[in-house]
């Protein structure tokens, strides 16, 4: 007797012979299995196996009109992503010719007429074993797969969270407040979607930007708070931190730890060629990493350090439209200064001091409205 996934399969019986099919399904049903789905015409079997989803078939190669061979072509597109569908070929011809024939165009075996009914039943349970256990194989798999991706995904936040708290650390170095990357990031995401970027990248700016400067973890504090003018060799030890940043963040697979490597490694690169660490100019340099700049470098300037006072709008913007074209991308600029209109975007939002009133007067004549 057949167990009970055995018992339930689904078992499709293609014979123009009326009393072979009605033979080969009462052996199926006496030895314990349901009643197959029997056709007598290829043609319209053919159609069924199109959409149905049987877990045997066992198929008469000589029939007239579309004969096995051409119901076994019409299976091709299914193997294709149905690995193991078993069929039972079942012929009058007992050549290695047909078998051969059979076995290529996607037949599991053979059996030649007359049929005996124990080794046709036994053919029946080996190849509906070899089905159940290749759909569990397939089944752990794709568990396994899910798993390992849950897994993978689980792990990618756990070390961006590592991430976003060594750069929280960097940041109380040089921020009593802690809240400079927070705040570049949401003035970062406002740039960019005044500058009509996909709403997916924005976001991804959004989550990537805090963990610009992650690199200055390993920056050693007297060199980060040193007050007054430093050395060239204690210049070349600070720059470092973009490239170190870059290092920290490489090697993610997640969109987000892309962009963030992206950011980190780019955003002190000068629109003119003159930045570091690469060197880049103009339009080589990564988008994100041109926003992240501007509102890096507008946020520094308006808010205290220990190293310096904080300016006002004004002469934070003065600076920043200085470069405009030098050390920043002249659309990003602009766009800041859009986005800086906005005041109680910038007060509510972003927590960052009121623009002064001639801010936008001033520079809404090289602007635009």
């Amino acid at each position: 007797m057949p167990g009970p996934a055995h018992a339930q399969a689904e078992i499709v019986i293609i014979d123009d012979e009326p009393a072979v099919a009605r033979f080969l399904s009462r052996a199926l049903q006496m030895a314990g299995y349901k009643e197959p789905r029997v056709f007598s015409d290829s043609l319209a079997a053919a159609s069924y196996l199109e959409s149905a989803d049987p877990d045997l078939i066992t198929l008469d190669i000589c029939m007239p009109g579309l004969d096995g061979y051409g119901v076994l072509e019409s299976l091709r597109s299914r193997q294709a992503f149905d690995s193991f569908l078993p069929v039972l070929a079942i012929s009058a011809l007992d050549d290695f010719e047909s078998r051969e024939r059979a076995i290529k165009a996607g037949a599991k075996d053979f059996l030649v007429k007359p049929v005996n009914v124990n080794d046709f039943l036994l053919h029946v349970y080996s190849l509906l074993d070899t089905r159940f256990l290749e759909r569990r194989l397939r089944d752990h798999a794709r568990v396994a797969e899910d798993m390992t991706r849950e897994q993978a995904s689980e792990l990618g936040q756990a070390h961006l969270e590592a991430l976003e708290r060594l750069a929280r650390v960097a940041e109380l170095r040089d921020d009593e407040t802690g809240k400079h990357a927070t705040r570049v990031a949401r003035l970062s995401a406002l740039i960019a979607r005044e500058l009509n970027m996909p709403p997916a990248e924005v976001a991804l700016i959004l989550r990537a930007a805090p963990l610009h400067d992650v690199g200055k973890i390993t920056i050693e504090d007297q060199l980060l708070l040193k007050k007054g003018t430093l050395t060239q060799e204690e210049r070349d030890i600070v720059r470092s931190h973009a490239e170190r940043g870059g290092e920290l963040l490489g090697g993610g697979r997640s969109e987000i730890m892309k962009m963030a490597e992206m950011i980190a490694r780019s955003h002190h690169e000068r629109w003119d060629g003159h930045g570091y660490p690469s060197g880049l100019a103009g339009e080589a340099i990564p988008l994100p990493a041109r926003i992240v700049a501007v509102a890096d470098a507008y946020d520094a300037l308006t808010h205290a350090r220990p190293y310096r006072d904080s300016q006002s709008v004004t002469e934070a913007m003065s600076e920043i439209e200085f470069e405009r074209g030098l050390q920043f991308d002249p659309q990003v600029v602009d766009a800041l200064l859009r986005v800086l209109r906005h005041e109680e975007t910038l007060l509510l939002v972003l927590d960052m001091p009121r623009p002064d009133s001639d801010i936008p007067r001033r520079l809404r004549r090289r602007t635009g409205p």
